[in-house]
Parts: C-alpha cells; structure tokens; sequence
C-alpha cells in the first residue's frame, strides 16, 4: 500500500475527508467511475498529491476553484530535501513547488520538513525550492542525536518478497 493511502485511511479514521491524488488513484477511481479532482474540490479538507499533478490541467482547475482556494490553508512538503536532491535533475516535477507561492492566496502557510538538510547551499536551495524568501520563513532545527538508540544487526532468513515478514517479527 503507498503511503498516501495510509495517510488518507489515517485522515479519515479521524473524520476529516482526505484524498491521495497520484498516477494509481486516479486510474482505480476512473475504474469505479469516481472524480477524485471533483472530491478534491468539493469534499476533502486533506489533499495527498504527488509533485507530478502540479503541472496539471486539472489542478490548475482546482486551485481556481473558489471552494478550494477558500478552504486551503497548508502546503507541507515532506521530505523536503528531495527538492533540492531531486528538483533540478531526476524528478523535475519537484522544482515546479516553488510555482505554487504565486498562484495560491497569500494566507496559505508553507510547510518544509526533512531530517537531513544540513545549512549552506543545500537549505538554500531547499528554500527557493518551496519558493520562500529569507527573513520570511521560520527554521527550526532539533537535535537529531538520540543516545537511546540501539543498533542491532541480525540474518535475514526469509526471502523479502510479499507482505509478510517474520524477520521484523521481533520488532513488535
């Protein structure tokens, strides 16, 4: 299962619509005759989309959409690292984030989040990436240290294939 979809189960398990709008989502909701720009637009207070559907038509549709840009308030971009990892040359997609600043209103928060971005030229371009400016934005940076970690290293004996793993057994 992709993990938008867990993150979708996981919104609704708390009663607020959620939607995950990727390449597999959209093909299984056609098949069952279902919109899922429509649901985005008109009932979801939670869109998971992949970086690929922001060049869209249809995307351009909905944050035209009086609903939505009445509705929206947050564009987090989780590991945000992959803009600047990712953005200039593997998945381009991820360099068109910093194009949602212009088109959305102006009370919408931006939201980076990574556990990997060391200061200097990579949180720079981690910053043009989501499109903030210096002095505009808040960086909060922990400790990402922990002594009370273990490390154990143990033989894997069963294959890694489908849905079961009794190696990781001992993990729960």
């Amino acid at each position: 299962i992709q993990l938008t979809v867990l993150e979708v189960r996981t919104f609704q398990s708390y009663g607020i619509p959620a939607v995950a709008i990727n390449e597999d989502t959209l093909r299984a909701a056609a098949r069952e005759g279902r919109n899922l720009w429509d649901e985005a637009e008109q009932v979801s207070r939670a869109i998971f989309m992949a970086p690929e559907r922001l060049p869209s038509d249809e995307f351009e549709h909905l944050i035209r959409s009086s609903r939505f840009r009445e509705y929206i308030a947050l564009v987090p971009s989780d590991e945000a690292q992959v803009v600047d990892m990712w953005g200039e040359e593997f998945r381009k997609a991820y360099a068109s984030i910093a194009l949602l600043r212009p088109r959305l209103p102006p009370w919408v928060t931006y939201l980076g989040l990574t556990a990997t971005c060391l200061l200097g030229p990579q949180k720079d371009a981690i910053v043009r990436g989501l499109g903030l400016r210096e002095g505009q934005y808040i960086l909060h940076r922990g400790d990402c240290e922990r002594h009370d970690l273990r490390l154990f290293i143990r033989p894997i004996l069963h294959g890694v294939s489908g849905y079961h793993f009794p190696d990781l057994d001992w993990l729960v």
